[in-house]
């Protein structure tokens, strides 16, 4: 997830924040999410509230998509 999430970083610069949190390297930082699976996608909305959350592997098209049913173009 890592390699898409960095180009999405870049594609979506000034529009979304894209934010990855290892982990493997920082457990603790996995707690304030609710984290119970690796890796999991999580979107706010401009206010901070959870209005999406995914628990696997998810394809850039599919998140990307998933940008677009929140109305982030």
């Amino acid at each position: 997830m890592a390699p898409i999430l960095a180009e999405l970083r870049k594609e979506y610069e000034g529009r979304v924040i894209v934010e990855f949190i290892d982990v493997w390297k920082n457990p603790a930082a996995a707690k304030p999410y609710d984290t119970r699976l690796i890796p999991t996608q999580i979107l706010y909305d401009r206010e901070g509230r959870e209005v999406w959350r995914h628990e696997g592997f998810i394809s850039k098209e599919d998140l990307i998509a998933r940008f677009a049913e929140v109305g982030i173009e």
